[in-house]
């Protein structure tokens, strides 16, 4: 979780108006970082504060939440490479990636849909 928030905080506060380069850093350190695939972490991030748990961590701001959303995305699109490749191995790889992710961010959907929407909508 903590590399997650750190890689959140530096999107936040250096790449925050060109948030579409978060898929150079997740290329960067794709196999370097495997916080990088925990899609668990980064949906429980998202609803950080929205059911006021004792964890002690800050809520994210809209900010914040914005580039989770990016890195997110950016993982899900280095997945689908994985997944294309010809390489079994990979392929295997990027599956298991996928399955992961729609198992773990699907179930949260309606939950994560009323937390990300726009501020002036809530």
């Amino acid at each position: 979780e903590t590399s997650i928030a750190m890689i959140v905080e530096y999107l936040d506060s250096f790449v925050s108006d060109h948030l579409r380069m978060v898929e150079r850093l997740i290329s960067a350190f794709w196999g370097r970082a495997p916080a990088l695939t925990h899609f668990g972490t980064m949906v429980s991030m998202l609803l950080l504060g929205e059911a006021r748990s004792s964890s002690g961590l800050e809520p994210q701001t809209q900010r914040q939440r914005l580039a989770l959303l990016y890195l997110m995305e950016a993982v899900v699109r280095r997945s689908l490479v994985e997944f294309a490749s010809e390489r079994p191995a990979e392929k295997r790889a990027g599956a298991a990636k996928l399955d992961d992710a729609c198992d773990r961010v699907l179930p949260e959907m309606p939950r994560l849909m009323e937390v990300c929407r726009p501020e002036e909508q809530k």
